[in-house]
């Protein structure tokens, strides 16, 4: 967890990637971020790709 949101770190992982140019422009490495509603998120873009009615409610 990064100041109470969840996600990762990757600082001494970096430094010797040699994908890290590719990853990265941070001089002490990548983080990721998780978004506090991610599954929340994660399940309302499932329902709009498998639900054929959703985008008839949604344009109401």
């Amino acid at each position: 967890m990064i100041r109470g949101v969840p996600g990762a770190q990757f600082k001494r992982v970096c430094t010797g990637c040699p994908l890290r140019e590719r990853c990265t422009t941070s001089r002490t490495g990548r983080t990721l971020n998780v978004h506090p509603q991610y599954e929340l998120l994660a399940a309302a873009r499932a329902q709009a790709a498998t639900d054929t009615l959703w985008p008839d409610e949604y344009r109401r």
